[in-house]
């Protein structure tokens, strides 16, 4: 009970038979006052049909089912990584489903503005006027812009599966190696 995780189980007919009270605080309701209701009495239509759906899945195939969901729940949204497992009978029937889920709201929001944040950096490279080349510590390709593409007469492609050294005539290779060990190491090269 003093979970902060929406823990549940579900009988096959689709009625609540238990319900902690972490999660009917989040719907705005008692323990008491779910328990022994069918799902679509208690959720609007669209999201008692995902769930219902997702309940089924488990009782038909008796497999266990992880999703990550967006729902909205007393007028808020939010984001549910559920993991719905079947509970058998005697018989080896599954005769309910124990649902675990965890409010992944903050995450998926991380995740979203990570997600921009990297279209803004590669919009930024992709528009520099400079070559940029960006390379991982064996100096093989990982991004280049446009430019860099113009100045070497390789196209990204091309590019991004080969290393700065390919750049190099090897004579030149051999007499200024290329010292990665010195960037490793925070200095500039």
């Amino acid at each position: 009970e003093a979970a902060n995780d929406y823990i549940f189980i579900i009988g096959n007919d689709g009625k609540v038979q238990y319900v902690n009270d972490y999660a009917a605080q989040q719907i705005k309701k008692k323990s008491k006052n779910i328990i022994g209701k069918n799902l679509k009495d208690i959720f609007p239509i669209d999201l008692y049909d995902r769930q219902q759906k997702n309940i089924m899945s488990v009782v038909k195939s008796g497999i266990p089912l992880v999703i990550e969901t967006k729902s909205v729940f007393a007028d808020r949204e939010v984001w549910l990584s559920s993991s719905l497992s079947p509970i058998y009978d005697e018989t080896g029937k599954v005769k309910s489903v124990l649902g675990i889920s965890r409010d992944i709201t903050k995450r998926k929001i991380a995740e979203k503005l990570m997600s921009i944040s990297e279209e803004k950096y590669r919009d930024l490279i992709e528009q520099a006027a400079d070559s940029i080349f960006v390379g991982d510590t064996e100096g093989n390709f990982i991004e280049v812009n446009t430019k860099a593409c113009e100045l070497t007469g390789y196209n990204k492609n091309e590019l991004l599966t080969m290393n700065m050294s390919d750049l190099f005539a090897k004579r030149e290779m051999q007499t200024k190696p290329l010292r990665y060990d010195l960037l490793l190491n925070g200095e500039i090269v």
